[in-house]
């Protein structure tokens, strides 16, 4: 077999390979043969047809059998020969012929780019301060009191604006039973409809009005009965909402646990936003691309794994969803993940940063803690003792730490929580545009 390698590009190849007529010939000549043994014609005997007839009927099947079987292990050899070369799905084939010189195939491989990561050391990243926020802690109070709120009966002469409003109803012709509807008069709780035939009625009215009937269509005949007002009741921030929150026995208590909340949500906040900024600077430092079919392969994957995860399929269109649409949707985000990967991997074994048993051990038992009970503690321990998800957790950690290594040797600026939302506000918009200047561009310019 002689194999031949021309470089394209820096990360593609096309690798021609040849293989001789006296390797393929006797497969194809013993092929011939077997089909001679069991093939019936008139006016031979079994197994006596000449093979000149043989040769001239199923010569050009058994070739191109012949062609694929020796082309499928040849490739294999020649792959598992070039440890730089990768590929998920099989190399599509450039050319393959099969003559009297023997067999010869041609196809593009890819190799991963040779990482070599430089300038991690005192990378320049900004993380924003984790301070008390008091206008969150009292939005969360106020959340909790609505939580809590209930309707409570009231008398009154007539139904006004923001009054909260029971009625029952039913549209003519319907054999069902009437419905009932409690709603805010003014709010998007109903049908505007409901809002302006009820206003100025009183409980126990019962009147009819009609719904629809614009532009000439025929509107429906609906009876409604005011069964009560109430008002909103909105309780006191005291121990009883604490109590009834269930967090805490008092409201002190419970102002401690929002408060912790609020803190440990901005504390992961500021380190996504100092991990995304580290990030981008050892990508800064250490630019490079993805072989473009190698990266198309791993597109595919990481939807489809998306997918099941959310979904629990792998096939989007179960849910009215295109692959395609998705693919481009995330493409950005999953070209930055895999870098991401690449880049920390090559570093972790440039500084030979690692991750011993115990390690992985603490990381497992940490999981199966946090799980609701024993039975799912149990469920976590086992799944971890599988050789291959321990490898991911391994690897995971492994990032986890890597990162961590990089961080540690960073200038870290610390700026304001406002800093960070405006710069992350900056970025989409710049984001957006983009988007939308790629979409203008691909169309065609307007005739003059």
């Amino acid at each position: 077999m002689d194999v031949q390698i021309e470089q394209k590009n820096e990360l593609t190849k096309t690798i021609t390979v040849k293989i001789p007529v006296t390797e393929v010939a006797q497969e194809i000549q013993t092929g011939l043969e077997s089909i001679r043994k069991t093939h019936r014609q008139r006016g031979f005997r079994p197994g006596k047809v000449p093979m000149s007839i043989i040769q001239s009927r199923f010569g050009a099947s058994v070739q191109a059998q012949v062609a694929e079987r020796t082309m499928q292990r040849t490739l294999n050899e020649v792959l598992a020969s070039h440890g730089d070369v990768v590929h998920i799905t099989q190399p599509e084939l450039l050319t393959r012929d099969l003559g009297t010189q023997g067999l010869s195939y041609r196809f593009d491989a890819e190799s991963l780019p040779k990482l070599e990561p430089q300038g991690y050391t005192g990378l320049k990243i900004q993380r924003p301060a984790v301070e008390a926020d008091a206008e969150e802690l009292q939005r969360r109070l106020e959340a909790i009191q609505q939580e809590n709120a209930y309707d409570q009966p009231i008398e009154k002469e007539e139904v006004e604006e923001g009054d909260r409003v029971q009625v029952r109803y039913t549209f003519e012709g319907s054999t069902g039973a009437p419905r009932e509807l409690t709603f805010t008069v003014g709010s998007q709780e109903a049908m505007p409809a409901f809002h302006e035939a009820v206003r100025g009625h009183k409980k126990g009215d019962e009147f009819t009005f009609t719904l629809g009937g614009e532009e000439g269509v025929p509107g429906s005949s609906v009876s409604m009965t005011v069964v009560s007002l109430m008002e909103r009741v909105v309780p006191s921030l005291d121990d009883d909402l604490a109590k009834d929150d269930g967090r805490a026995e008092t409201l002190e208590g419970l102002t401690e646990v929002l408060r912790k909340e609020i803190a440990s949500s901005k504390e992961d906040e500021a380190s996504r936003y100092a991990e995304e900024q580290l990030l981008k600077a050892l990508l800064a430092a250490n630019p490079f691309e993805l072989p473009e079919g190698f990266f198309e392969a791993q597109l595919v994957n990481e939807v489809r794994a998306r997918l099941r995860s959310m979904l629990g399929v792998d096939d989007p269109s179960k849910f009215g969803l295109d692959i395609h649409r998705l693919k481009e949707q995330w493409r950005d985000s999953i070209r930055l993940a895999l870098k991401r990967v690449m880049l920390l991997e090559a570093l972790a074994l440039k500084e030979e940063v690692k991750v011993d048993e115990a390690e992985i051990e603490a990381r497992i038992e940490e999981i199966a803690a946090g799980q609701k009970n024993d039975a799912q503690g149990r469920q976590v321990r086992s799944y971890y003792r599988q050789a291959q998800n321990r490898r991911m957790l391994e690897r995971e950690l492994l990032l986890q730490k890597t990162s961590e290594w990089v961080m540690e040797r960073a200038e870290v600026e610390t700026i304001t929580w406002e800093a960070m939302e405006s710069a992350r506000a900056e970025e989409a918009a710049a984001s957006v545009k983009a988007a939308v200047e790629s979409v203008s561009g691909d169309e065609e310019p307007a005739e003059a």
